[in-house]
Parts: C-alpha cells; sequence; structure tokens
C-alpha cells in the first residue's frame, strides 16, 4: 500500500514539474485508421478514435478462446518537451503502474497473468496483431 502511495506521489509530482510554462495548441485528432487487412484475414475488427489522441482497436476470431484489444496513442518520445526528456517512456511505464480498481503496484498485470493473458507496451509507428 505505501509503495502505491509513492507512486502516486512521484507521478503526480512528474506531472506538475512537466506543466508548460507556456500555452500550448490544441492537438488535432488523428484521422479514423481502418486497419489493412489481408483478404485471408476473416476476424471481425473495430477500430474507433476519440476526441483526443487515442484510438483503440477490438478483433474478433470466431472460434477463438481468445480476446485482443489495442489501444494507440499518436505522442511519443518526439513529444517530450526539451527541459524533460523520457516523459513519454515515464507515463509509459505509469499508466499501469496502479489504478483505482487494481491499487496495488502491478495489480491489473498480476490480473491478467492470472487469467491466462499478457499485456504489453511499445513505443512503435506501427500496431501489428
Amino acid at each position: 500500500m505505501r509503495a502505491a502511495r509513492v507512486a502516486s506521489v512521484l507521478f503526480v509530482a512528474g506531472i506538475v514539474a512537466c506543466q508548460a510554462t507556456e500555452p500550448v495548441n490544441p492537438v488535432e485528432p488523428p484521422p479514423p485508421v481502418e486497419p489493412i487487412k489481408s483478404p485471408n484475414d476473416k476476424r471481425d475488427t473495430a477500430t474507433s478514435c476519440c476526441r483526443t489522441t487515442f484510438a483503440r482497436s477490438l478483433i474478433h476470431a470466431p472460434g477463438s478462446d481468445r480476446a485482443a484489444a489495442a489501444v494507440s496513442i499518436a505522442r511519443g518520445s518526439d513529444h517530450d518537451p526539451d527541459e524533460h526528456p523520457g516523459l513519454a517512456h515515464f507515463v509509459e511505464h505509469m499508466l499501469l503502474i496502479a489504478t483505482e480498481k487494481y491499487p496495488e503496484v502491478d495489480g491489473f498485470t498480476d490480473f491478467v497473468g492470472k487469467n491466462g493473458g499478457s499485456r504489453s507496451t511499445r513505443r512503435a509507428r506501427r500496431s501489428w496483431w
């Protein structure tokens, strides 16, 4: 419990320290993206974009005993402020460390693993699934 509080305090302190000193122009949402599918791919894919820079995809494979979901965020190390290099990498690690539903450190990761799943984050231009 103490580790989760320390992590939360460090996360908030990091975000506060990274606040822009000048006005930031609003970010335009990315255009809707349709995945490029092979003609042999029989899976159903649903893709949507939020008002922010998030895009999400759900893939349904009939007859499969697994599910998959992908979230893409159009931000990365190229968007780090000059005075805070590594901010994107830091946020990547902090996103899944603890949440309201899974307050213990790595609680979500443990839940996914106990239910036969896995999760991964990566910094890449393209996502393959």
